[in-house]
């Protein structure tokens, strides 16, 4: 089954800062940043793309193992539905080439798998 990702709803609030993304869920107050590999995932999240898309963009933009990218993508989305930060729907199968995979750089960066930081403080997301 073909699955499509989109931003769980309005209490979600997210600005992407150069190669991060900050993600705020307005409603328990928590804070949420991706870096690098994390926040290409975000991007395409943005963008409605189905798992499949995100997962072959993010092969397209980093040097690794496909099974070991997969595997970590799919890993960070499962953590980001827990969080309720994403909500993933059935969708039609779509051509690779639209949405998330052709919107990612075409020059292959080192890859490390993404990680999904948490803070419950203003101030602790600052000082880190």
């Amino acid at each position: 089954m073909v699955e499509r990702v989109r931003v769980a709803n309005t209490s979600i609030l997210h600005e992407a800062i150069e190669d991060e993304v900050l993600v705020i869920n307005v409603e328990t107050a928590t804070y949420f940043r991706l870096s690098d590999a994390g926040a290409a995932v975000w991007r395409a999240v943005e963008e409605n793309a189905t798992v499949d898309e995100i997962v072959e963009g993010v092969v397209r933009r980093y040097q690794g193992a496909r099974e070991a990218i997969e595997q970590a993508v799919r890993g960070l989305l499962a953590e980001l539905s827990a969080e309720a930060l994403i909500v993933l729907e059935p969708a039609p199968a779509p051509a690779l080439a639209s949405g998330g995979a052709s919107a990612m750089a075409s020059v292959q960066l080192p890859f490390f798998p993404p990680r999904l930081e948490k803070f419950v403080d203003l101030t602790q997301l600052m000082s880190s």
